[in-house]
């Protein structure tokens, strides 16, 4: 029991107070201005209550809760046509096993499936990526993008986005896995809100491909702060495992992190906002900078996909095996998921 303390622990732990995001506009969007707070990207459970219990709808768009700081209160400006959804996944040799074994069948299982699905495979030659193609393409609108020369996974996750003309990209990682729900509930979501981005918790056990969630009464604004943020992402992970265990202790079960890698926008975004060059990291700061510019992102506290950290992430896989083992324990206690019908 004594990790259970260290989990209850590191809800202290300190963080600075950051500078305030700068001031921007856009052709699309009249946003806001952001100010400094002390809490960094504070999302909790009693916030996706209040913006539940205060969202009204206007123009078949969903606003959220006036009282949530930072509220994304403009709506988009797009254009007309279906809403339709790619799916983007970066790539590398080593990452196709898992891509074939896990990612792709969850493609097949989506309760509404992608217009296409676009891998940007590096490090490997046309003839490599042809194979792996031709053994997908027959079930799915399936597209590699091939290259040999090396690409980080920013450079990767760019070429997938900027090969679509769907109204929407979604991103996942090649070793990843995704609910059946995930790509309806990201259309859903940004169809139906103010939104241009939006992210979600995930797993790190098993997915219940049986349980079928709601949303819109939990969706909530996500509140960034400082760019730099990505630096303690282990520790905010740590810091607030306490939402988690206080929904648990209450019978519920909670999902207060989200998965950077895993995020979904429209289109357009992506080439207003790129991703960066580094080869870890580029997610949180595309989704960092995305907030700065626009200040219009969402976060839905549910499960959508199951993360399993790479070996160049062993803070992060110290981290998670905390997190897996508290969801395994809930698990086989039957502590049910109060985001579940």
């Amino acid at each position: 029991m004594a990790w259970w303390w260290c989990v209850l622990g590191c809800m202290h732990l300190a963080t600075g107070q950051p500078p305030a995001p700068p001031e921007t506009t856009d052709a699309n969007v009249s946003m806001p201005v952001a100010s400094s707070s002390t809490r960094a990207f504070e999302k909790t459970t009693a916030d996706a209550t209040d913006a539940a219990s205060s969202a009204s709808v206007d123009d078949g768009a969903l606003e959220l809760s006036s009282q949530q700081p930072h509220d994304p209160v403009v709506k988009k400006t797009i254009n007309d046509g279906p809403m339709t959804v790619a799916l983007c996944v970066p790539c590398i040799p080593r990452d196709i096993p898992f891509l074939e074994a896990s990612l792709l069948p969850s493609v097949l299982n989506q309760t509404e499936p992608p217009a296409e699905v676009i891998i940007a495979l590096s490090e490997t030659n046309s003839s490599a990526g042809s194979s792996l193609e031709s053994r997908w393409n027959h079930s799915i609108p399936f597209h590699v993008l091939a290259t040999t020369a090396p690409q980080s996974p920013g450079q990767n996750r760019n070429r997938c986005a900027h090969a679509t003309n769907t109204r929407i990209v979604s991103f996942m990682d090649a070793d990843d896995e995704m609910h059946p729900q995930r790509l309806s509930i990201i259309r859903q979501v940004l169809s139906e809100t103010n939104a241009t981005c939006a992210l979600h918790s995930f797993t790190t056990t098993a997915l219940s491909s049986d349980v079928t969630f709601t949303w819109r009464d939990k969706i909530h604004s996500l509140v960034y702060f400082d760019s730099s943020w990505e630096c303690l992402r282990g520790k905010e992970m740590m810091r607030r495992a306490g939402e988690f265990v206080r929904a648990a202790w209450n019978g519920q079960r909670s999902y207060p992190f989200e998965q950077h890698g895993h995020v979904s926008c429209y289109t357009w975004v992506v080439h207003k906002v790129q991703f960066d060059d580094g080869m870890e990291g580029e997610d949180t700061h595309f989704n960092s900078n995305v907030w700065h510019k626009f200040n219009q992102s969402v976060y839905v506290p549910l499960p959508l996909s199951r993360w399993t950290p790479s070996d160049s992430q062993p803070i992060m896989k110290a981290t998670v095996s905390v997190w897996s083992t508290l969801e395994a324990m809930l698990q086989k206690a039957g502590v049910a998921d109060v985001s579940a019908v």
